[in-house]
Formats: C-alpha cells, sequence, structure tokens
C-alpha cells in the first residue's frame, strides 16, 4: 500500500476521532426521572405540541412598530402597526444541538434562537449561550392577532376579512393606484413567552386556536418539587459553562431597541415592551 494512501486513511481517522470528541465534550447529558404530577403534566406538554408541530405557519415576531401618519396608513394597508418577523419550528425531539437527554423535549426554534421546555424549567438558547428559567418565574399569554396577509395564507389559518394594498383615509380601496390588489385579513394566534429576567418571545401561529392550547398547559407547570429529579454532566467549555453577564448590552427582542441592563437570561424587553408587558399580565 503506498506510504500517500496510508497516511490519508490514517489522518482520516484521527479527524473523526477528534470531531465525535469535540462533540462529546461540547454535549450536555441530561437524564429525567419524571414522576407524579410532573409527569402528568409534562405527558401533557408534549401531547398538546402537536399545536405548534402540525401548524402551517409559525413565526417570531422579532420586531413590530405602530404606523404613524396618514401616508404610512395609507400605503401599509390600513395597519395599525408593522411587524417583522422570521420562520419558526416546533419539534419534540430528543435529538437536540449540544444537548442528549432520555425523553423528547418540546422545542421552539427560530433562526439562531430555541427555547426548551424540560421538565423542571426552560432552556434558552441564543447562539452557543444558554440560560434557563424557573416555571415559576415564566409568564405566558396568548391573544388573537387580526394580520393582513401579504404572501399565500397558510392552509390552515382563517380569512375573517379583507383590506386592499393601499387605502383611502375612510380604509376602502385607494382608486388612484391601478394595480390594487386585495390583501387577506387573517385570524392567527400570538403566544407571548416572557420573564421578569428578561426573557421576551413572541411566537406567532396560523391557527389561533394553538396560543390558547399551549400557553394554557404551559401555565400549568408544577411548582418545584422531588417529583423532578434530573442529573447533569456539564461539559467544560460548553453550553453548561455559558453565561450572560449581570451588566451586558441586550437588543430588545420586541422593538430591537439597544439598552444596557443587569439580567440573566437571553434576551430582554425594553421599558415599552415591558409596559406592554405589564398590560397584559394585567389583563389576563
Amino acid at each position: 500500500m503506498p506510504w500517500g494512501l496510508i497516511i490519508w486513511v490514517l489522518g482520516g481517522a484521527a479527524c473523526v476521532w477528534l470531531y465525535f470528541n469535540d462533540q462529546a465534550r461540547r454535549t450536555v447529558v441530561l437524564f429525567y426521572d419524571v414522576h407524579d404530577g410532573a409527569h402528568q403534566w409534562f405527558d401533557s406538554l408534549v401531547a398538546e405540541w402537536h399545536w405548534l408541530t402540525q401548524s402551517q405557519g409559525l413565526w417570531r415576531v422579532i420586531q413590530s412598530g405602530d404606523v404613524v401618519g396618514t401616508y404610512n396608513y395609507k400605503v401599509n394597508a390600513g395597519a395599525s402597526a408593522l411587524v417583522r418577523t422570521i420562520g419558526a419550528t416546533a419539534s419534540t425531539s430528543s435529538k437536540i444541538k449540544q444537548l442528549a437527554t432520555n425523553i423528547s423535549i418540546p422545542s421552539i426554534t427560530a433562526g439562531n434562537s430555541s427555547l426548551y421546555f424540560l421538565p423542571d424549567r426552560l432552556l434558552v438558547r441564543e447562539g452557543n449561550r444558554y440560560s434557563d428559567v424557573d416555571y415559576q418565574e415564566l409568564r405566558v399569554f396568548h391573544q388573537d392577532q387580526r394580520f393582513i396577509e401579504s404572501g399565500t395564507p397558510p392552509r390552515d389559518a382563517v380569512q375573517v376579512d379583507h383590506t386592499w394594498q393601499y387605502v383611502n383615509v375612510k380604509g376602502g380601496p385607494d382608486r388612484r393606484y391601478k394595480n390594487n390588489r386585495t390583501l387577506p385579513i387573517m385570524l392567527y394566534g400570538r403566544l407571548v413567552v416572557a420573564s421578569a429576567s428578561g426573557l421576551y418571545w413572541i411566537i406567532q401561529i396560523s391557527r389561533a386556536a394553538a396560543a390558547e392550547a399551549v400557553a394554557r398547559v404551559v401555565s400549568a407547570a408544577p411548582t418545584p418539587s422531588a417529583a423532578v429529579s434530573n442529573e447533569t454532566a456539564p461539559p467544560s467549555g460548553g453550553p453548561g459553562d455559558a453565561h450572560v453577564g449581570q451588566a451586558t448590552k441586550v437588543r430588545c427582542a420586541n422593538c430591537g431597541h439597544i439598552q444596557t441592563a443587569s439580567v440573566n437570561a437571553a434576551t430582554f424587553p425594553c421599558e415599552k415592551c415591558a409596559a406592554t408587558l405589564r398590560r397584559m399580565k394585567k389583563s389576563a
């Protein structure tokens, strides 16, 4: 056998070993023994997750703002607010990047961020940074959301009205535009997952009923007890060691405003969005 081929084979084997060794070093291992009330609740959570996994449309709202001025109102189909979203996916897989576990984990992923709903806590991933939130600190709300859809509506969404791409001050079609297409107004569900420590996610769902179903089961998380136990083996240098400093620059996940805050979470709402959250809490 030529020496070049021998070196290539040995080098390839070494690279494979280094890859799997690095993967193992960076993986957090969680083994859960869930029973009693916590077992029933977590089973319900996994069972209800089909509301998200089977929805045709799932998005995370990453920026929103009010429409100000008559001109902006008229050229934005009569919308009262504009939002920027990114596509999201939901899963109940036990195979999660950098996390090995013996149970199915309900999760939501949008871009480089994820929420993992573990039996005893919520695990938040922002890139390679991880933080956790106790369910007792979590605030989950839902509401119906009328949304002007400029693209193709998801098949499982319900149309409740219509508008036009360009409207007049009374909300009717602006006759000055020849190609003024009709836009459907869909009824979506909006799920808000937030905490006082800074977590703030808004999930938009094509099935309006999904937001209520998921919010109800997550809000029913049992209080901490011996019913849930886990053994954790964090790696050195892996996500088990990652954290967000006490004083850091953070960007509001809702409107994008950057501010300095003392948080121990991956995202943080600005004062305006936090005030909106408090109003939602009072009305819930």
